[in-house]
């Protein structure tokens, strides 16, 4: 629980009046964020909020345009003092996105933005949560499927390394397929779009369930029996990759591990970081340097690469 002690008088901004919603940078922020992650930006924003006021206030109420870089600094200490690494770097990114809203706004100066979020990043919590799935896994679950679409599904979650929100906000019209298959991700989590190539067998998925879901405009991932073109829902994922998961005999995993799954294997391949930085859709290269699993052997193979002279 976080402590109760009095904020630090350098966060002592009195409450503002409420915003009209297209105002309120706070419900810009979120309006343009995934669907899934809204309920915990928000509360990242209210423990904030809290600091600030030493008592519990709704985001909305506060001035975020008038925080100087001594707040920032302030707030960056009390997350760290009273939360994981991984919750603290997700409030400060709200707090980012937020003054970010603020400047588009007219609310706050560019340079006062600028300046306010010139703190150090939080560091330490180590790589992230969950594991990577094995190239036997995945042909397993591939087996395990029932239908075209479970498969395409598999297939486009490993292979294009997608968000759960990012494959059911996909369109028939974000694929192309032929000699360079590709799909076009949806702006997502606040990021542009992006062009993410498809391995051949992925696409081979994409093309047998394209041909049984048919041409019709609207949602790639959609009921069929019987056949809509209503959007599935981000659960829909989770649901169907649990009962893959169970007949297959794989190992629990989330969603989420399959693009882990992706990004690891991109990285043992030896890909560069800022092309898999791209592909990912990340703001910023150490999100995907936390992906990387390759332990001490691949440091160890990658500084015997290395040659220092040795005259005689």
């Amino acid at each position: 629980m976080p402590d109760q002690n009095p904020p630090s008088s350098a966060l002592a901004l009195a409450p503002g009046a409420p915003l009209a919603p297209d105002r309120c940078p706070v419900r810009v922020y979120l309006a343009g964020r995934a669907p899934g992650s809204r309920r915990a930006l928000y509360g990242a924003l209210r423990a904030l909020a809290e600091t600030i006021a030493g008592v519990p206030l709704a985001p909305e109420l506060v001035p975020w345009w008038r925080l100087e870089p001594a707040h920032v600094e302030a707030l960056r200490a009390a997350m760290v003092t009273r939360y994981a690494p991984a919750t603290g770097r997700r409030a400060m990114a709200a707090l980012r996105g937020v003054l970010r809203r603020s400047v588009r706004l007219g609310l706050m100066d560019r340079l006062a933005f600028e300046a306010a979020i010139d703190v150090e990043p939080i560091a330490g919590g180590g790589t992230p949560p969950g594991r990577a799935l094995e190239a036997g896994e995945l042909e397993a679950l591939l087996r395990a499927a029932r239908s075209d679409q479970q498969r395409a599904l598999v297939a486009l979650a490993y292979g294009a390394g997608l968000r759960r929100s990012e494959l059911v906000r996909l369109d028939l019209v974000h694929v192309e397929l032929g000699d360079r298959p590709v799909v076009r991700v949806r702006a997502g989590k606040g990021r542009r779009d992006r062009d993410v190539p498809l391995p051949a067998g992925a696409a081979a998925h994409l093309e047998r369930w394209i041909a049984t879901r048919g041409t019709t405009p609207g949602p790639l991932f959609c009921p069929v029996r019987p056949f809509s073109v209503r959007r599935l829902s981000d659960q829909w994922v989770l649901d169907t990759l649990r009962r893959l998961a169970r007949r297959a005999s794989v190992a629990a995993f989330s969603p989420h591990d399959m693009r882990r799954s992706y990004l690891s294997a991109l990285l043992d391949l030896g890909v560069d970081l800022a092309t898999v930085q791209s592909l990912a859709g990340h703001a910023s290269p150490t999100t995907t340097a936390r992906y990387d699993r390759r332990g001490e052997r691949a440091r160890r193979d990658g500084a015997a690469r290395l040659h220092v002279p040795f005259p005689v």
